[in-house]
């Protein structure tokens, strides 16, 4: 970004050379707030009462999406519940993703609530409520292959909002101390406040 205040021509090549990956990436944003929509529409209209709330992830795509774009085959994501656009950009089918918000045993969380999304597999954790304990459960996905030479990176997303702090701090020491290449996306909520 520097690089394109200090160079004006530079944003030209930087465009040509990424245009592609820009636009999938814009793509599966934007296909993450159309899910979001859709999903949120029954709640809105009164139509369905959620078993636990729908939490959308709108305006929070870019976060998601640009967490995950780089990580490599083999690496680790632990999203939220507000990390479907993420979830897509990780290769999580669309299909998947509907299956599994209508609490379908075809889905891969196998009629979990639409807070509890994912794969349920090695590289696409399934989130846990103690929001913080995503960091210690992808800590313990990345010890096996620390163990045995390998090295994969994970990105662990978790908010401020009903974080355990000690979940949170332990899982960052651990980290720390048995050396787990980690990424910690800390999303935190704004609300407005109103005056009366």
């Amino acid at each position: 970004m520097v690089h394109t205040v200090l160079n004006h021509g530079a944003v030209a090549e930087v465009s040509s050379l990424l245009r592609d990956e820009y636009v999938k990436a814009y793509a599966i944003m934007a296909a993450g707030r159309v899910l979001d929509d859709k999903f949120a529409m029954p709640f809105i209209d009164g139509q369905l009462i959620p078993m636990a709330a729908f939490s959308s992830g709108a305006a929070r795509e870019a976060l998601s999406v640009s967490t995950v774009w780089r990580l490599r085959r083999g690496d680790i994501f632990a999203p939220l519940i507000r990390d479907g656009a993420g979830r897509l950009a990780f290769g999580e089918p669309i299909l998947d993703a509907v299956r599994t918000y209508l609490g379908s045993a075809l889905g891969p969380s196998a009629r979990a609530t639409a807070i509890f999304t994912g794969a349920g597999q090695a590289r696409l954790m399934v989130m846990i409520s103690h929001l913080g304990a995503m960091i210690s459960s992808l800590n313990g996905a990345q010890l096996p292959h620390r163990f045995t030479g390998g090295r994969r990176h994970g990105a662990a997303c978790v908010g401020t909002a009903r974080r355990p702090p000690g979940l949170f701090h332990e899982g960052l020491n651990q980290a720390a101390v048995e050396k787990l290449p980690l990424i910690v996306i800390v999303a935190i909520t704004i609300t407005p406040i109103h005056p009366d």
